[in-house]
């Protein structure tokens, strides 16, 4: 399962819109846990309906955004190999003809 952290939200002061949220998502497996961080883009619309103003968002709010936003499959990938590679770490030995 991926948790969603929300590290900062952007906005546009002249309209109190949201423009991008930067976003930490984390998966834990086996003990260990690994993150991937990404910046998530949007175009706010203060005149479109159900627009929520900066000072009225909530944690669930803004994190439903990224959850909507984010391509699943594509960061489960990458956070099931970041856990394979941290459960697993690759043997460094070296170069074979010393």
């Amino acid at each position: 399962m991926i948790t969603y952290t929300i590290e900062r939200v952007f906005r546009r002061t002249i309209d109190d819109g949201v423009f991008s949220i930067q976003a930490t998502a984390s998966k834990t497996r086996d003990g260990h846990t690994v993150t991937h961080s990404a910046i998530v883009a949007f175009e706010p619309d203060p005149t479109a309906e159900g627009f929520i103003p900066f000072a009225d968002l909530t944690e669930e709010v803004v994190t439903g955004w990224v959850e909507n936003a984010a391509d699943t499959d594509r960061l489960n990938n990458i956070l099931d190999e970041l856990l394979e590679l941290k459960i697993n770490p690759p043997t460094i030995e070296g170069v074979p003809w010393e």
